[in-house]
């Protein structure tokens, strides 16, 4: 894991502040603060990221983004060569710094590296996760940041750097569960239509089965001539949690009497997406139910989304 580097002093700060004055040459490019987040569609896919476990560019108690391509301009960034697994003839590094923070608990990550439809511009989307007000945290000056590695851009590169700042707080006081926690994925839209993010939604299950409905066995003939299938579902119990009552559905085994569907267009989902299903059930013309697996298009690279 990277070391996240703390002041201890204030001559430390004055030490950052002294080599905001380094010269950069033109294969270190800053850049400039954009407003809101970089949710625009796009025909350009992201940059595969590879974050680097190394030390901090010296420049650290400034709030900065920089794009590094070349070893000249390494070294001038973070006061020693590069390593070796950087090849800047085929990769560029960019970097976050985000300032000094009068405590630990925050995180820096650079989340997405793209470029504009026009080609003329790199965007990259820097995130900052800071501790929520109730959580224990080292009390010192930290300097979270956060550095990786892409594919340098194939020619004309682009002449433009612009970053867009993304903030999170860290809940730490979510009340502990008296039951058995549950995970169930769920599926919310973003600002991009068609584009969904994945959530992990947690249920708190009650142990005491008496707080739940008594449930009878189904009879025998529930289901003649289709097939039993179950989702899980969640309703609320008699002490404050949850009960586990599975969703049943009787699925025609006739093709006949459900709808007809072509299969997804291979360009269906945009690009920074992945096709993903979950269970779906209409009603069939035999009076049962047709499985039809609804489809989400999952983004990948979304800032937006939860944990990139």
């Amino acid at each position: 894991m990277r070391t996240l580097f703390t002041a201890l002093t204030a001559a430390a700060l004055a030490f950052g502040g002294l080599t905001a004055c380094a010269i950069e040459d033109d294969d270190s490019d800053a850049a400039e603060l954009a407003e809101g987040i970089d949710d625009a569609k796009t025909d350009q896919p992201d940059f595969a990221l590879t974050e680097l476990d190394i030390d901090p560019p010296t420049n650290r108690f400034v709030e900065k983004v920089g794009v590094v391509k070349s070893r000249t301009a390494f070294k001038q960034v973070f006061g020693f060569s590069a390593p070796q697994s950087i090849d800047f003839n085929k990769e560029w590094v960019a970097y976050y710094t985000a300032g000094a923070q009068n405590s630990g608990g925050y995180h820096a990550s650079i989340d997405r590296v793209r470029l504009s439809d026009s080609g003329k511009t790199l965007r990259i989307t820097a995130h900052l996760n800071k501790p929520g007000f109730d959580c224990l945290v080292t009390q010192a000056i930290t300097s979270p940041y956060a550095v990786v590695k892409f594919k340098k851009p194939a020619s004309p590169q682009p002449t433009t750097n612009r970053y867009y700042r993304l903030e999170s707080t860290t809940n730490c006081s979510a009340p502990a569960c008296a039951g058995t926690t549950e995970s169930e994925t769920i599926y919310e839209d973003t600002a991009t239509p068609k584009v969904a993010c994945t959530v992990d939604a947690e249920h708190c299950l009650t142990s005491d089965h008496n707080a739940c409905p008594q449930l009878s066995p189904l009879p025998p003939s529930y289901c003649s001539g289709g097939t039993v299938q179950t989702v899980p579902n969640y309703i609320d119990s008699a002490d404050g949690m949850e009960c586990e009552i599975p969703s049943v559905h009787c699925v025609t085994n006739d093709n006949g009497a459900c709808p007809q569907f072509s299969p997804l267009p291979p360009n269906y989902c945009p690009a920074g997406t992945q096709v993903v299903t979950e269970p779906n059930f209409i009603s069939s013309a035999d009076g049962m139910e047709c499985f039809v697996p609804r489809v989400h298009c999952v983004s990948t690279t979304d800032p937006s989304c939860p944990t990139l």
